[in-house]
């Protein structure tokens, strides 16, 4: 945990951010049911997180690459080659939303060298009660990118999770972030966590998310729950953050992640995620 990696004015610029990227003020979003000038309650409740808003705008650009957030990377990766950008998300939560069910963001993002870590910014005070992170501690060590079972657990909007049996936890054995405006956790991204509902009144829980590997690890990633078995086997589509791509003469840099506005359908989607593309669905892509 760095407690107050972000000063109050950069929180207040992101939570500003969200609402521009949600009505379409920094460029053609996915997604996007908000108007400019919408108000913003109702903005952030039709909205419950945006992908890849760095691909639209600059201050999250920016701010992925925060010195004390960088640096606390390196020391996790002891990377010598330097550290790419995989993705952003900014999660809303208004009150009442559910949460988000167990899992480990490898089993999501794939990386060769399981070099995955997560940032974690809060935007809020974020707590038990509007639905804060919560996490299993220690549960990276294996390094296991958990299979998912079926979720019916009225708390989360996911329609699978990790079961925590599995794994040999409880209830009890989740731990929850408290956290402070400006606050990042950085963890594994191995680590099993979760988030449960908003039941607040009338509190937001926004965040920052972001997702990091080390430079020369191969990411077999297509962001819709597939391995890309039949391409370069690596996602080219980052942003350098520190030091120097080692693929750089080899494998071009692509721009292939489109930004979306993500509503409560997207988990029981991704459930259903079909498998790898045939020779003849690539050509009619291509």
């Amino acid at each position: 945990m760095i407690r107050g990696a972000y000063p109050p004015e950069a929180v207040e610029a992101l939570k500003d951010e969200v609402i521009a990227i949600a009505t379409n003020q920094r460029g053609v979003v996915a997604g996007v049911e908000a108007k400019p000038g919408a108000p913003p309650a109702e903005v952030l409740a039709q909205t419950v997180a945006v992908h890849f808003p760095h691909k639209v705008s600059e201050l999250c650009r920016t701010e992925t690459a925060r010195d004390c957030v960088v640096e606390a990377l390196h020391a996790a990766l002891g990377e010598p080659l330097g550290i790419k950008l995989l993705q952003t998300m900014m999660f809303t939560k208004s009150p009442g939303s559910p949460g988000q069910g167990s899992h480990n963001d490898e089993y999501y993002i794939p990386t060769r060298d399981m070099s995955l870590v997560a940032s974690w910014v809060a935007l809020d005070k974020v707590d038990q009660e509007n639905g804060g992170l919560e996490v299993i501690p220690g549960s990276h060590r294996p390094a296991v990118a958990w299979p998912h079972v079926p979720c019916d657990d009225k708390r989360f909007e996911s329609a699978t999770h990790v079961d925590a049996a599995v794994v040999g936890a409880t209830e009890s054995s989740w731990v929850p972030a408290v956290m402070e405006p400006g606050d990042a956790l950085i963890f594994s991204g191995y680590l099993l966590h979760r988030s449960t509902a908003n039941d607040s009144a009338d509190r937001y829980r926004r965040a920052f998310v972001s997702h990091y590997c080390s430079s020369h690890t191969l990411v077999p990633w297509t962001n819709d729950g597939r391995f890309d078995i039949k391409g370069e086997g690596c996602l080219r589509d980052f942003l350098l953050v520190r030091g120097t791509d080692p693929y750089a003469g080899s494998m071009p840099v692509r721009d292939v992640l489109k930004p979306f506005v993500r509503d409560s359908t997207f988990h029981a989607q991704l459930a259903i995620a079909p498998g790898p593309k045939d020779d003849e669905e690539t050509k009619r892509d291509e």
